[in-house]
């Protein structure tokens, strides 16, 4: 299924919301480039994980408040090079199908085809407790949905500043309507 109308969607949003994260959005990969990358470290991207890499390579974060590079859950958008060094880098054997998409608090992608959660995303933050992975959205495209609505429906905007705010409760509510299977906003 494919997300690209999703994902212009929320560009035209975040363009409605004036978020500042525009500016540090990185351009899109090749197709070509992200599916070898995936191969190289024997993954098997979703094609909405593919069409996510195609529409943008995540963010400049060096440097950069992270209340400016939110627009959705909390973490920033990591470019796909960086994602791959965390999920090399990881020494959690329960994560070895997960892979990283959203940094701080960590959203994670189930990509193990034979797992029920496949193409799932999934929060994982022991600094938060979270000591094992929690179904977070019931897909990529439905996460790309929930940040739409809830810009649409004013749970996520930005201050004066440029920051990041949202109305949690508003947002949580959007998020169990477009994510029904998802345990964590229950």
């Amino acid at each position: 299924m494919s997300i690209r109308i999703k994902l212009i969607e929320l560009e035209q949003e975040l363009v409605k919301a004036r978020s500042p994260v525009l500016k540090y959005f990185m351009e899109g990969l090749q197709a070509e480039y992200i599916t070898s990358l995936f191969e190289r470290n024997s993954l098997h991207p979703t094609d909405e994980l593919v069409e996510l890499y195609q529409w943008k390579n995540g963010l400049e974060f060096e440097n950069i408040p992270t209340g400016l590079l939110r627009f959705g859950v909390m973490g920033v958008f990591l470019p796909l090079e960086v994602s791959v060094e965390i999920f090399k880098a990881s020494e959690e054997a329960s994560l070895e199908t997960y892979f990283p998409i959203f940094s701080d608090d960590s959203f994670l992608i189930q990509l193990d085809r034979q797992s029920e959660g496949f193409g799932k995303i999934f929060v994982f933050s022991p600094a938060l407790q979270i000591l094992e992975p929690e179904t977070c959205f019931d897909s990529l495209e439905r996460m790309i949905e929930t940040f739409i609505e809830c810009f649409r429906e004013g749970a996520y905007f930005y201050d004066s500043e440029g920051f990041f705010e949202e109305d949690y409760d508003k947002s949580v509510g959007i998020a169990k309507k477009f994510n029904p299977t998802a345990t964590y906003w229950s």
